[in-house]
């Protein structure tokens, strides 16, 4: 009898671990906040920095984007992409030029003097973005995040 109370025990912690991550992955809602104990039920996460802010990245299987975590446990998403506007699209795209590796699709709006890059990973969007908006000052370069849909009236 001591010898299946032991594998009791062992086979409870498994289940309460795994239930912790299954009710973790289960909230991954725009606009919800983990808790701490549940963002720690995730282990270690890969995370990037934009400007001040820091984002760790949830782990989902996902193309470029994915859904993130900001600093205060918000749930939000990034598609990983570069928004360059204020300076005229051929000097955004020439901007971009070292980047063209990890750069998966590219979309110009001459009409609003902007160019958006996509890129394949969100470390790489957010290295470039922060590079960009060092070196090109009198542009607006933003990385959007997204942490609630609209709503319609």
């Amino acid at each position: 009898m001591s010898m299946k109370k032991p594998a009791f025990l062992l086979a409870m912690l498994i289940f309460m671990n795994l239930s912790s991550i299954a009710y973790a992955q289960s909230v991954y809602e725009l606009g919800a906040v983990l808790t701490q104990s549940q963002i720690s039920a995730l282990g270690n996460m890969r995370s990037f920095n934009v400007g001040s802010a820091t984002f760790r990245i949830l782990p989902l299987p996902s193309a470029s984007g994915g859904n993130i975590i900001n600093d205060q446990g918000k749930i939000g998403r990034c598609e990983g992409d570069v928004l360059i506007s204020g300076i005229t699209t051929d000097r955004a795209k020439t901007a971009l030029s070292p980047y063209q590796a990890s750069i998966t699709s590219t979309k110009v709006y001459d009409s609003l003097k902007m160019v958006s890059a996509r890129f394949s990973n969100l470390e790489d969007a957010a290295k470039a973005r922060n590079a960009l908006a060092n070196s090109l000052p009198e542009a607006r370069v933003t990385m959007p995040v997204v942490f609630s849909l609209p709503q319609a009236r």
